[in-house]
């Protein structure tokens, strides 16, 4: 299964698992003949293209020249040139995925494929938030309205809401995205949440881990058949949420995705120290990268 990353991703000279966590991740992949690691940079300028055409010209300028430094800063990171470099990284990495899902889905009648992106679900058209720079899940559904001619699922898992992804809403009406998308979403934290139609946003702050696990049957219920899926995996629902759960969590969205042959690019959400040691997170999300492989390895060999 390939999964995108370069060292890119980690431009940004301020520390925080959001822009560290993807190398950490790539150290534990590199020996693991399951996944093969694949550079973004060839996607890196249409990302570029993408970015400018749907957040403000002037949001774009000041990531790339740190003023206004409050909009530079907006996502919560102390700004440095990295921080531009790192977030299209990020955004090339999906397109990656995006292209890499269609084609084993052509080639195999399943198709799969990750980035070790994150950081990207809450930053708007003219400003970051909650630790995202720019919103690679909006420019993947972009993307891929425009070179697929698909219909786009935005399956977010991360444990606050991607109010920022639906504040780019509606795609269809914008003139670039005529197959639109749909947007399901549970979480267990009200930061960022959303009202918006079309859309779904089930949050269940004090949800337990059978509670928790009957919402995204629920959600995952609701995808379209074939549609193409943007998976926005995170484990912040941890400690909430148990590790046993996130791993019962992950095999039911690979196996329902898969099920319903929908093409599938996954992409890392939130996850932190905080709670936990570095491997401990390490292994959280290693649980998306495992579900997947589990499910379409049979096929791709094959």
């Amino acid at each position: 299964m390939r999964i995108y990353y370069n060292t890119n991703y980690n431009a940004a000279e301020y520390a925080f698992d959001t822009t560290r966590k993807s190398r950490w991740i790539a150290d534990r992949i590199f020996a693991d003949d399951r996944f093969e690691t694949i550079d973004p940079q060839f996607h890196v300028e249409d990302a570029q293209d993408i970015i400018d055409a749907i957040h403000d010209e002037e949001y774009v300028t000041a990531i790339k020249t740190g003023a206004p430094k409050k909009v530079a800063e907006s996502q919560g990171f102390t700004w440095d040139e990295g921080i531009y470099t790192s977030a299209v990284a990020h955004t090339a990495g999906i397109f990656g995925a995006i292209d890499s899902a269609m084609v084993d889905m052509a080639d195999h009648g399943v198709g799969v494929a990750g980035t070790l992106s994150s950081g990207l679900h809450h930053a708007k058209r003219d400003h970051g938030d909650g630790f995202c720079t720019f919103n690679g899940l909006a420019a993947g559904v972009v993307k891929a309205n425009l070179d697929f001619s698909r219909h786009v699922t935005v399956l977010d898992l991360d444990a606050h809401a991607g109010g920022g992804t639906v504040s780019f809403l509606p795609y269809e009406d914008d003139g670039r995205t005529p197959f639109g998308a749909t947007h399901l979403d549970v979480t267990v934290s009200p930061f960022d949440t959303y009202r918006f139609g079309g859309t779904l946003n089930l949050v269940i702050p004090h949800a337990d881990d059978v509670q928790y696990l009957k919402a995204v049957d629920y959600a995952l219920g609701l995808v379209p058949e074939g549609s193409l899926v943007i998976y926005n995996a995170g484990m912040d629902p941890f400690p909430q949420i148990s590790r046993n759960a996130l791993r019962e969590r992950e095999r039911m969205v690979a196996e329902a995705l898969v099920g319903k042959g929908c093409p599938t690019a996954f992409t890392l959400a939130g996850g932190y120290t905080w709670s936990q040691t570095p491997d401990e997170l390490v292994d959280l999300h290693m649980e998306t990268l495992s579900a997947f492989a589990e499910v379409t390895s049979p096929v791709v060999q094959s």
